[in-house]
């Protein structure tokens, strides 16, 4: 994700509020490993086709989301069938869900656990935002929810309004799989957010009671952080049925596999998916699109009648840049992918879909190059996100450096060193300068060691690519190439962390790229006191900024 802290150079602003996390856990899992192929393969270069615009004229059908199938994994991906109805006049999405999911643990679980996001925003005083609330809710904070039908298995907890408690009806052993049903009313919050709608653009991730993941620390139960991107799934399947107004056009994670008339005046999809790790859409009747072609996969842009040229820029962007990540990093494997205009103040990534913010569709930053940046940035996140997949609260060095850095390489490649680097330092002209301090341990800093989005823009994203720049400069780039290719294939659709990153990097490159790495790992003494460059911005209803993570057992 790129957010509105990078808005010093959008004309925008934000900051962010800190929660405490917690974790239930724990039996560890097996450790998943895959040799290192024999004969290290030549790193590629990526030539970038300009890509033909052609005009939309109606939903496209597909029955195949994969251009490439997927590798076999070591364990069972759990299947989502939702039937949901979006009422725009209502802002209301109410729905139905059944998911079956397989135990992949050592230990039984008598309980599962649901993620339940839009509860984050039902109460003002608690909402994920900072700062001025009139830059988040311009026409004044009004609450979302999910709402759960009454359940005897299902409980909400009073402290921890977005985690779902779901007893099973007897404990799951190791390997076996069960099945759980959930009825559900979904309040869209009229304002500039990921959930969100604003002027007739519904921005809907992160919407739906997802399953937590249960790793070697247990079941993850992080609140919904204000900063950075506080998700963490596993990839699953899903078959959505979803039903709009006539006249809406839908960009969303997945495939169209029918479209047939509702009742009066509504129309019903079938959307089919690959293994994903989400899913999200964006909705409106004031939409317009242009389609063109990156390889075998068909790209979508989806904006607003004012912001043509926005429009068409993300589009041969976007497909530039997936076809420059597919030569660098390893094939996307969808069939599709949609970039959507909303009003979110910056991009925000899901599974085939990106969500980028009306401000970056402006004249001035689409002139500027910042279009161009934002969206490349956010089509990385495919690779580093979507495809290999990281616990983004403890570890969002390895998606958001990594995807800083990608759509940095990239613009190098399309713009040339100086224009390139204009963009990267916000317009100064002046490359941040190594810092010790702040740099001690980065690729292991979690979103709850920050008190501030400056701190963690600075941090995570912009010296967090440049650890990857002066990594690519040590080794060369040739096989800084083959790291990344073998990386990418080694955790396609898996859940990467950052050892499982060295690991490669030693395997790839040696012991002594590993040393050159060391002072990025293990944090420094003063690392807890350095940010105090940024001050910290505590919330309303939080005694202190920063709490350790809560670790508990069933």
């Amino acid at each position: 994700m790129k957010n509105s802290a990078w808005g010093r150079f959008l004309g925008l602003s934000a900051s962010f509020i800190l929660l405490s996390g917690i974790l239930i856990g724990g039996c560890a899992l097996p450790a998943a490993t895959t040799p290192l192929p024999t004969g290290l393969p030549s790193p590629v270069q990526a030539p970038l086709p300009s890509p033909t615009f052609q005009a939309k004229t109606g939903a496209t059908l597909e029955s195949d989301p994969y251009v490439v199938s997927p590798p076999k994994l070591e364990r069972k991906p759990s299947r989502y069938t939702i039937v949901a109805r979006l009422d725009p006049d209502q802002a209301l999405i109410t729905g139905r869900e059944h998911v079956q999911f397989t135990n992949s643990s050592r230990c039984s679980w008598p309980k599962v656990y649901f993620h339940l996001y839009p509860n984050a925003f039902s109460e003002e005083s608690r909402a994920p935002y900072l700062g001025d609330p009139k830059r988040e809710f311009p026409n004044g904070f009004n609450p979302g929810w999910l709402k759960i039908k009454p359940d005897p298995n299902a409980e909400i907890l009073p402290d921890k309004s977005t985690v779902l408690t779901y007893r099973l009806t007897q404990p799951l052993a190791p390997g076996e799989s069960a099945e759980v049903s959930l009825e559900f009313e979904a309040k869209v919050p009229e304002a500039k957010n990921r959930y969100s709608y604003y002027e007739g653009v519904f921005a809907i991730g992160n919407w739906y009671p997802i399953l937590a993941v249960f790793d070697e620390n247990g079941w993850n139960l992080d609140p919904y952080y204000a900063l950075g991107d506080p998700f963490y799934s596993d990839t699953a399947l899903y078959e959505v049925q979803l039903t709009l107004p006539e006249g809406y056009l839908l960009a969303h994670t997945g495939i169209i596999t029918s479209q047939q008339p509702a009742e009066a005046g509504w129309v019903t999809y079938q959307i089919k998916t690959g293994l994903v790790r989400d899913f999200g859409f964006a909705a409106s009747a004031r939409y317009l699109t242009k389609t063109a072609m990156a390889g075998d996969t068909l790209v979508e842009s989806f904006y607003l009648p004012e912001d043509e040229r926005g429009g068409q820029t993300a589009l041969d962007t976007a497909v530039r840049a997936i076809t420059y990540f597919n030569k660098l990093y390893g094939q996307y494997p969808y069939r599709k992918f949609a970039v959507a205009e909303t009003s979110f103040p910056g991009g925000m990534e899901y599974p085939n879909l990106i969500l980028i913010g009306k401000t970056v569709y402006a004249e001035r930053n689409v002139t500027w190059g910042v279009t161009e940046y934002f969206v490349a940035h956010e089509v990385a996140h495919q690779w580093w996100y979507a495809l290999v997949g990281n616990n983004q609260i403890a570890e969002p060095w390895l998606d958001e450096g990594l995807a800083q850095f990608s759509a940095q390489r990239y613009l190098m490649d399309q713009l040339g060193p100086d224009e390139s680097k204009r963009l990267f330092t916000r317009g100064t002209g002046t490359s941040l300068a190594p810092d010790p301090q702040k740099e001690a341990g980065l690729m292991r800093r979690s979103v709850t060691s920050f008190d501030s989005w400056g701190a963690y823009q600075e941090v995570i994203y912009d010296r967090g690519a440049q650890v990857l720049h002066r990594l690519k400069d040590k080794i060369g780039q040739d096989r800084f190439d083959v790291l990344m290719q073998e990386f990418f294939r080694r955790y396609e659709y898996r859940v990467a962390r950052v050892d499982d990153f060295l690991k490669v990097v030693e395997e790839v490159a040696g012991v002594e790229a590993l040393e050159f790495l060391k002072p990025y790992v293990q944090e420094s003494n003063s690392s807890q006191w350095q940010w105090l460059a940024w001050p910290p911005v505590k919330s309303p209803h939080v005694g202190s900024s920063t709490r350790p993570l809560v670790r508990a057992t069933f």
